[in-house]
C-alpha cells in the first residue's frame, strides 16, 4: 500500500488487514522500490503523487526488475489524464474511492495471477 498521506495509508491498510490480507505500507515511491526490491508481493496499490519519487516513476522503477507483478493505481488524477501508461498497470482508480471498490479490484487480480 503505496500512499504518502499517512490517514489515507493507515485506513486502507486497517481495512484490508481486518479482511485477512497481509499489508505492508510504503511511504512514498523511493519507499516503495526499496521494500520491493528486498519482497516480492502478490500485488501493489500505488498513489501517483507523492514526495521524493511518484507514482510513476516508481512503476517505472518497479517494472525494471519486478516485470508482471500487478499494479494498481490510485490517484486524484482522472483515469483518462492520468501519466501512466496502460500496459504498466492492471488498474486505475480514481480518488475519492471507497475500500470496497479498491478491494475488489484487488481480489479480481489475485484470482488471475
Amino acid at each position: 500500500m503505496v500512499d504518502d498521506e499517512p490517514s489515507v495509508r493507515q485506513a486502507l491498510c486497517h481495512w484490508f488487514i481486518l479482511r485477512g490480507f497481509e499489508v505492508d505500507a510504503a511511504v512514498d515511491g523511493e519507499d516503495a522500490v526499496e521494500k520491493c526490491h528486498a519482497k516480492h508481493y502478490d500485488v501493489i496499490t500505488m498513489d501517483l503523487e507523492m514526495p521524493r519519487m511518484n507514482g510513476v516513476d516508481a512503476i517505472r522503477a518497479i517494472r525494471a526488475f519486478q516485470p508482471v507483478t500487478p499494479i494498481i493505481v490510485f490517484t486524484g488524477y482522472q483515469q483518462d489524464s492520468a501519466p501512466v501508461p496502460s500496459n504498466a498497470v492492471s488498474a486505475v482508480l480514481t480518488k475519492p474511492m471507497r475500500p470496497s471498490e479498491l478491494e475488489l479490484h484487488i481480489r479480481r487480480v489475485l484470482q488471475s495471477v
